[in-house]
């Protein structure tokens, strides 16, 4: 092969190792606004369980 060849081929293959990396970046991404998604909804569920522990505690509240 030539170095002309051996360049193609290398760059070819650069190109696909950037693919890649786009690729498990988007995952990155994907994964962190999920877990943001779910620690928001942890703070909501755990304040919603606090008032209806509030709730409960009332005078009247049945048991």
């Amino acid at each position: 092969m030539e170095i002309a060849d051996l360049s193609k081929e290398q760059s070819a293959g650069i190109s696909q190792i950037n693919t890649g990396i786009d690729q498990v970046a988007q995952v990155v991404q994907q994964n962190s606004a999920i877990a943001q998604e779910s620690a928001a909804s942890s703070e909501d569920m755990s304040g919603q369980a606090t008032l209806l522990k509030q709730l409960i505690a009332l005078p009247g509240a049945q048991h």
